[in-house]
């Protein structure tokens, strides 16, 4: 929770706890091994599984694992102290209580970051329908080397290399049903993907691309663009109307403004690139702090022309994708504005205080 003083703000943080010592944690992976609970990672499709008690992630900070508290036996009320039992070094506390602490401070900057929409809305789609369209953040952890498929490009129906595959861009994006902004990450992130598996395996998987319009408008990117093009991607300047499955294959209609002639295309596998949301708890901390925000759910900034980074409420600044749709790049950029903005007003602050 966030409140506003006659100082500036006490913000009150729950740390939630982890149940695992990170100082004793020597990350062996035996209270894993013997954990009875198995599930889906999220992202993957149902490919990679996880226990109750695991890594985070590949390579967390700080190393060491933690419990989900919500798949954990031994927190549903049943009698499991298997991982207990197999520490070692005695790092697991069941015990444990989520500890509270109050801040305060003078000056805030909002990170709250963006999420990706649910294209499974788009009906028209099949996301959730069709097990051979998935999207975008699902092909990044195929593609990653610790992933589900070790680096592997497969379709999630029969676990077999597609033949095949297409990229819808603007899933969402760009529409009026939806979200009318542009997401600024698709274009480079279906060309990088797109890329990548033309680099993997050549001639042997056909990629094609359907966009609305190419933004390319970063440094270098026009350039990537057309290394994409010559590497034998088929662009399609249009979006399918529907994807429905055909014969164990999906079949895209699109008519292609460049050449004004409809394709039906069949593949094996459809990535959806998503637009771009604020984070779901934006709309709350908003409501805290009394920032507003816009119609496309991105925080407003006191004036888009003159500052990108301050808000109508003194000492709150924008950073990164609480503003907008931004790439890593322009994030890290804006994140070191705010932090300057912020500091140019604590240092204002500091001189009033003296006078």
């Amino acid at each position: 929770a966030i409140e506003k003083t006659e100082e500036g703000f006490e913000l009150q943080i729950i740390k939630k706890p982890r149940h695992v010592d990170v100082n004793k944690c020597i990350s062996c992976g035996k209270c894993s091994e013997v954990c009875p609970v198995e599930y889906d990672r999220e992202y993957e499709l149902g490919i990679g599984k996880r226990k109750a008690i695991d890594s985070p992630s590949v390579k967390p900070f700080p190393e060491g694992f933690a419990i989900d508290e919500r798949m954990c036996l031994h927190f549903k009320g049943e009698e499991c102290y298997a991982c207990v039992e197999s520490c070692p070094n005695d790092a697991i506390n069941l015990d444990e209580r989520p500890e509270e602490t109050r801040i305060q401070a003078k000056a805030l900057i909002l990170a709250t970051g963006m999420e990706l929409f649910d294209v499974s809305r788009v009906k028209e789609l099949g996301y959730g329908r069709y097990k051979d369209v998935i999207t975008s953040l699902e092909l990044e952890r195929m593609l990653d080397p610790e992933g589900p498929t070790k680096g592997e490009v497969v379709r999630p129906s029969n676990m077999k290399r597609p033949r095949s595959v297409a990229f819808v861009l603007c899933a969402g994006s760009r529409d009026r049903r939806f979200l009318k902004h542009c997401c600024r990450i698709g274009c480079m992130t279906a060309l990088k993907q797109a890329y990548e598996i033309r680099q993997l395996y050549g001639e042997e998987v056909e990629v094609y691309v359907c966009y609305n319009d190419i933004r390319a408008t970063g440094r270098m990117h026009e350039e990537f663009y057309q290394t994409a093009r010559d590497s034998g991607i088929i662009m399609l300047h249009g979006i399918p109307s529907e994807i429905r499955e055909k014969g164990g294959r999906l079949t895209l209609r699109i008519f292609d403004v460049g050449t004004w002639k409809l394709e039906e295309l069949n593949v094996d596998l459809v990535i959806l690139i998503p637009g771009v949301t604020s984070a779901s708890n934006a709309k709350e901390v908003g409501n805290q702090l009394g920032v507003q925000m816009d119609e496309d759910t991105f925080f407003k900034t006191l004036d888009p022309l003159r500052s990108v980074n301050e808000t109508q409420i003194e000492g709150v600044f924008l950073s990164g994708c609480s503003a907008g749709p931004m790439d890593i790049m322009s994030s890290i950029s804006h994140a070191r504005a705010a932090a300057l903005s912020a500091l140019i007003y604590l240092k204002g602050k500091e001189r009033a205080l003296k006078s």
